[in-house]
């Protein structure tokens, strides 16, 4: 469908054959990098940012983001400037509202600004019509990953090709900051470190040092500091409240660990039940009272994360420290829409992905949905991966005090 929307624009441009070769230099002058995603997959393109300038040094370059992530990017050294991407088009039309906001946006912001260079970093299916904001934008090199490096996007993003000069086909299993970084050699750059950034600034420090104090939190005393991600993006995702609240409680009792809790809007009733039903001053909510940096910053100070799969938990390993992810997915399920789940786990820190073993039964949700069993994660086996995996390591090599500085 989306192919017949675009395609009498496309017949009447002057881009109606892909460009085979490079002629991509280090002369670029503007350059435009689109990245409607989420959380994690911000965190997950910092170190392109960063590798991208080192490449660019006297570019200019915009970032186009979601505004949910604003507040993650403002602080980034290596752009010049970032523009927010409005995008709520649900309900009738919803594949017409997104072709006109993407042409309309494109024309107002982009258009004139005469950009050398498009990047879409993201490997997987182009659900924001990122591609399309890139055509639009009228950009001389407009590059990104092809249609046919999964099966599922070739079906729902077949012909994008053609809005590209340079589409990337590597269908090779890797980690989503990998593909990002890989963008960066294909355009004749070199990479320097894959190392993960989270720019914070002072205020984002003092404010974690401030929050801790008003919970009764001495950020110098030798407790472990365990987080508990209580949230996700899809309700497929999150573990059940009852069970964080049955391990939380056997952390601080076996432990004597403070709890800091994190999450948005959609935690704050879950929170507040933890909350409740532990009824200790061991934990700390810092569910919806936290900006995006704030939370990376309470984060630096923690021992260890375990929660769902979230943008909280790449913050977490953003900063560096262990993580356990409790991930639905069945183990004899390991791709998702045809990339592979390994492409969204933590990266640059230690962690361990937790697994049920087998299906849900008797579910009565979405085709996507049943592959996911997150129920069938207990809380056992989360206390086997810490007391396996994450407990001696903490308390050998003083993970707390190593963050801290």
């Amino acid at each position: 469908m989306t192919y017949f929307l675009y395609k009498p624009i496309f017949l009447l441009s002057n881009n109606t054959k892909v460009k085979k070769q490079h002629c991509i230099s280090s002369e670029m002058k503007k350059i435009l990098v689109i990245r409607l995603d989420t959380i994690g997959d911000i965190v997950l393109t910092t170190s392109f940012l960063r590798e991208l300038r080192y490449n660019f040094p006297k570019a200019w370059i915009t970032l186009v983001i979601k505004p949910e992530v604003y507040n993650l990017v403002e602080t980034c050294p290596y752009v010049n400037e970032i523009l927010v991407y409005y995008y709520h088009n649900r309900g009738h039309f919803e594949y017409l509202k997104k072709y006109i906001n993407a042409l309309k946006f494109a024309y107002k912001y982009l258009l004139k600004r005469n950009f050398d260079l498009a990047i879409l970093p993201r490997w997987d299916f182009d659900n924001h019509y990122t591609t399309f904001i890139a055509y639009f934008s009228g950009t001389q090199f407009r590059i990104g990953y092809s249609e046919k490096v999964n099966q599922y996007k070739k079906i729902v993003n077949k012909e994008y090709d053609k809005l590209l000069t340079h589409a990337i086909n590597n269908s090779t299993i890797k980690h989503t900051s990998e593909y990002n970084l890989d963008i960066i050699k294909y355009i004749g750059g070199t990479v320097s470190s894959n190392k993960l950034e989270i720019w914070l600034t002072p205020q984002d420090e003092e404010f974690a040092k401030k929050f801790y104090i008003s919970h009764n939190y001495d950020i110098n005393r030798t407790n472990l500091l365990i987080v508990l991600g209580i949230g996700a993006g899809e309700y497929f995702k999150i573990w059940p409240i009852d069970r964080f609240t049955e391990l939380g409680i056997w952390l601080i009792n076996k432990y004597n660990a403070y709890l800091l809790i994190v999450g948005g809007q959609k935690e704050k009733n879950s929170a507040e039940f933890l909350e409740k039903k532990i009824n200790s001053i061991y934990v700390i909510n810092a569910v919806n009272k936290t900006t995006l940096r704030q939370t990376a910053a309470l984060l630096k100070y923690c021992n260890l994360y375990i929660g769902n799969d979230s943008g909280p938990m790449h913050l977490a390993s953003a900063v560096g420290i262990p993580i356990i992810e409790l991930n639905g997915y069945t183990k004899s399920k390991q791709f998702s829409n045809g990339n592979p789940i390994y492409g969204f786990s933590p990266y640059g820190s230690k962690y361990i992905n937790i697994q049920p073993e087998y299906f849900c039964e008797n579910t009565n949700i979405s085709d996507f949905s049943k592959k996911f069993c997150i129920s069938g994660i207990t809380v056992d086996m989360v206390k086997q991966a810490i007391e396996e995996n994450f407990l001696q390591l903490i308390l050998k090599n003083n993970i707390h005090n190593e963050n801290r500085n």
